[in-house]
Order: structure tokens, then C-alpha cells, then sequence
């Protein structure tokens, strides 16, 4: 069960949500209650809290003081704000600090309490499934490196190793970092840099330069993992500085570049976007806002680029009629799609595939 605490300083407020959602449903327990910050702090100090739902304007201490205190004193644990403000500019101040969700307390009805529970459940069970992971992982690592049997058991753990690397918690969790490090080895062929490269060349806000890619190319090449490791220093530090340079906490860049990562490796270019936001444990609206701040343009763009250029490639490769490209690209209407194709290449498909045959017989 995941154990949760509301915070509110209207009593009416507290009783209402925890006697009218669904909060069983969803695993969730609540444990307590509290009427403003610092009587939540005091209770987190003597039980453990996975959830937090806090409101943003409390006396004694306000919601934002809270989450910055929780975030300092209980990494772990997650915290959605109550608030009756719809200014965006207003809730995306609580998001800055670490929040991972809102409720706005006026627009919650009954039809929505599945759906706002069901995706905070769904980010929670994200989060700590990432910790687990992360803590097996580090818990298998040594600090030497041996030869013949040593060798071979490092082999079969590199698959641990190598999520670890690409959950990318490492930029900011130094405990994590320091034990990756001393895990001296790393696969001939899977090297760590290509796994890095692999999780972040889609997101160019944060790799978004040639120093640093050039950086991570040069970490096979060396020989010494001293070396290698102070190498991923440098490679650490200018990463964490390309994401404190967004306007979002950390956790939820590292979310958008992993959703990036699951878009280019299912190829599943009929992907919904509320669908994907659930599956990363984000709101609608603020994985729309996050996803267009943070990739440089918005969602529906974004998949539409992928689909043409999955098209192309298909066009070009294959002989296949372009009612089935329309389809494994993405669209079931093979007039909107030629449409759309135009728009964007210029011509339509058969032209393209023409041209392309064109250029290829000329070689």
C-alpha cells in the first residue's frame, strides 16, 4: 500500500477527500492528517509518508515551504498539491520545487477521482520501481575488477549496470554515482557511453552540445577506468547543468527524456498522448506543457515528424504499397496521410519513392 498523508488547513477539506475518493482502488492508505506544513514535517518525522497531498496556502508554514522541506528531509517521497488556483504560473512554481502533480480542490468530481488517482498510483509505482532497480543494482556491484570467474559474473550483472546508467538518477544522486564509478568495468559491447547517447540524443534542450558528445564518444577509446570515470565527471556536470537550466525540477526532465527513449524505441507512432502521459505518471495538461518546453516543440509535432520520417525510410527500403506504409506509420486513412506527406516532403509518396529510385539508379 502506499502510505499518504493530506495536508489542508480546512478541516472539511481533509474529511472530504479522504471519505470520498477511491484511494483503495489504487493501493493507496491513508495514514494521517495534518492542518498546515510544519504539523506534516513533524508527523513524517515519526512515520514513513510515500504520498504527500499538501495544500499550497496554509498558516504556520505554506505549502510551498513544505515541499521544499519534504524534498530536503524525505527524497522519497512524492507530493501532489491541493490548490484552488488555476494559474498556471502559480502551479508550476509547486512543479518547479518537486511536486509531481496538482488537483485543482474546485474541478474535482466524482467522474475524475479514478483518473487523477490512477495516475498519481501510476508515477509512484514509476518512482519506486526506479528505486528498486536502482538499489538491486548497486547492491550486486563491486569495486574490483578480477579476471576468468570475476570477470564472467560482471558480464552477466552489466544488464543491472546498464539500467542503471540509463535511468540517468546518476547526474543528481551522487551515493549512485560514487558506487556506479566504483564498479570498475563496463561491456566491449555495450559500452556506457552508447547506452548515455541512446537515452539522451533524443532530447536536445539537455544534449545539446558537441563537446559533450564528443565527451561520450571519447569514453570507449580509453584504456584506464580512472580515467573513464573522470571523464563521466565532467560528462556529469555539464548534463546536470543543461537540466537546472529548464524551468522544471530535475525529476521531470529526466521523465520527459525517458518518455523520448520509449517513443524511438516501441516505434509506435499511434501512441495517445494522454495515454503516454499516464503511462509516465503525468497530468494531461502539464505533460503537454513540459513536453513542448523541454523538447522544443509540442507532443502532436513531435510524433508527426517521427511519422513522416518512419514513412520516408519504409518508402525508400521497401516495395510495400503505401496504404501499408500509411498504416505502420501511423495512419489508417491513406488519403490524409499522401495529404499530410505532401505538406511536409513536398510531394507525394509514389513521387518521393520515384525520386528515389531515381537517385539510386543514377549511382
Amino acid at each position: 500500500m502506499i502510505s499518504t498523508l493530506i495536508v489542508d488547513d480546512e478541516k472539511l477539506v481533509r474529511k472530504g477527500l479522504i471519505s470520498t475518493m477511491p484511494w483503495e482502488k489504487f493501493h493507496i492508505q491513508i495514514v494521517g492528517e495534518a492542518n498546515n506544513g510544519q504539523a506534516a514535517l513533524d508527523y513524517m518525522h515519526k512515520s514513513k509518508v510515500d504520498l504527500l497531498f499538501a495544500d499550497l496556502t496554509m498558516p504556520v508554514m505554506s505549502g510551498f515551504e513544505l515541499i521544499e522541506a519534504v524534498r530536503a528531509d524525505f527524497p522519497e517521497t512524492l507530493i501532489v498539491v491541493l490548490t484552488c488556483h488555476q494559474d498556471f504560473d502559480y502551479i508550476q512554481k509547486a512543479m518547479r520545487l518537486g511536486a509531481i502533480d496538482y488537483i485543482v480542490k474546485t474541478q474535482l468530481e466524482q467522474e475524475s477521482m479514478d483518473e487523477v488517482l490512477s495516475r498519481i498510483a501510476l508515477r509512484v509505482s514509476y518512482e519506486q520501481s526506479l528505486r528498486i532497480s536502482s538499489a538491486a543494482a548497486s547492491g550486486s556491484l563491486s569495486a574490483t575488477t578480477g579476471k576468468g570467474g570475476e570477470e564472467s559474473r560482471k558480464e552477466k550483472e552489466w544488464p543491472a549496470l546498464k539500467e542503471q546508467w540509463l535511468s540517468l538518477q546518476w547526474i543528481h544522486n551522487d551515493a549512485l554515482f560514487d558506487k556506479l564509478c566504483n564498479y570498475a568495468f563496463h561491456s566491449k559491447e555495450d559500452p556506457i557511453s552508447q547506452g548515455i547517447i541512446a537515452s539522451l540524443e533524443h532530447c536536445p534542450v539537455v544534449f545539446n552540445d558537441e563537446e559533450l558528445r564528443c565527451d561520450l564518444e571519447r569514453l570507449f577509446a580509453l584504456q584506464s577506468w580512472p580515467a573513464v570515470v573522470r571523464l563521466l565527471s565532467k560528462i556529469r556536470t555539464n548534463l546536470r547543468n543543461n537540466i537546472e537550466r529548464l524551468p522544471y525540477f530535475r525529476d521531470i526532465v529526466i521523465n520527459v527524456v525517458h518518455v523520448l527513449r520509449y517513443i524511438h524505441q516501441t516505434e509506435d507512432f499511434m501512441m495517445n498522448r494522454d495515454d503516454l502521459a499516464a503511462r509516465f505518471g503525468m497530468s494531461r495538461g502539464y505533460f503537454s506543457q513540459c513536453f513542448k518546453n523541454i523538447v522544443g516543440k509540442s507532443y502532436g509535432e513531435y510524433l508527426k515528424e517521427l511519422q513522416i520520417r518512419k514513412a520516408k525510410t519504409l518508402i525508400r527500403q521497401t516495395d510495400f504499397p503505401i496504404y501499408w506504409i500509411a498504416e505502420k506509420s501511423g495512419y489508417k486513412d491513406e488519403k490524409y496521410f499522401s495529404k499530410l506527406f505532401r505538406s511536409r516532403v513536398g510531394m507525394n509518396p509514389m513521387e518521393y519513392r520515384k525520386l528515389c529510385k531515381g537517385s539510386e539508379s543514377e549511382l
